[in-house]
């Protein structure tokens, strides 16, 4: 425990110095609502149904800006290959990153959900209990795998293509269980979201060791 909090006071830290970084990626997932808007702009009404779908893809695209630069502290200052040296950091240090990743995609969904909600004049009020939770449920299963691939392509020169590449292909049904259970509620949509949170959860955790050595 102690050297999970002394790892989350390390991330504090390096998060206060990265406040432009962090105001880039609300102004690119507003980017991605304002083309949605647009995209949609020649129907006389817009349907609420697209709108979870909207900042759900808002989330995605600019997460994955935030799920890039995970280790960019380790990586620059060369501190990775000490930090192997040191006896069951795995999985505290999986987790302080993790928690890291799921706060600044929480943070990125409240500003995203606003902006739509303004622009689609959606009633977030009536509808939030039924988006809450597949969204809730969605950012923990792309927080964890994409911290745990983050790992894994932080070192190769051409990481920014790479990441993308291989998460978005594995995200997609995670996707369309959060879109679908936002969208109509039904429980199946619910199950399969849960279940693809805990396969994610639990295979980073199994490998996060492993790719730490790479």
């Amino acid at each position: 425990m102690a050297m999970f909090i002394a790892l989350m006071k390390k991330e504090w830290a390096l998060s206060m110095r990265q406040k432009p970084i962090f105001l880039s990626l609300l102004l690119f997932s507003s980017i991605v609502i304002l083309l949605a808007y647009f995209a949609l702009e020649v129907l006389d009404v817009k349907p609420k149904e697209v709108v979870p779908a909207i900042i759900w893809l808002a989330i995605v695209f600019g997460g994955t800006l935030q799920l890039n630069r995970t280790f960019d502290f380790e990586r620059d200052e060369d501190v990775l290959d000490g930090m192997r040296l040191i006896k069951n950091i795995g999985t505290p240090f999986y987790f302080s990153k993790l928690l890291v990743n799921f706060a600044t995609l929480v943070l990125i969904t409240v500003f995203a959900t606003f902006v739509a909600t303004i622009l689609f004049d959606y009633p977030l009020f009536s509808e939030v209990s039924r988006i809450a939770l597949p969204i809730f449920l969605g950012i923990v299963g792309i927080s964890s795998v994409g911290t745990t691939f983050s790992t894994m392509v932080m070192v190769h020169h051409k990481r920014d293509i790479l990441l993308p590449t291989i998460f978005y292909p594995l995200i997609i049904p995670l996707s369309i269980a959060v879109i679908k259970y936002a969208q109509g509620g039904d429980v199946l949509w619910l199950k399969i979201l849960l279940a693809f949170d805990v396969i994610y959860v639990t295979a980073s955790l199994l490998i996060f060791d492993k790719v730490m050595e790479i």
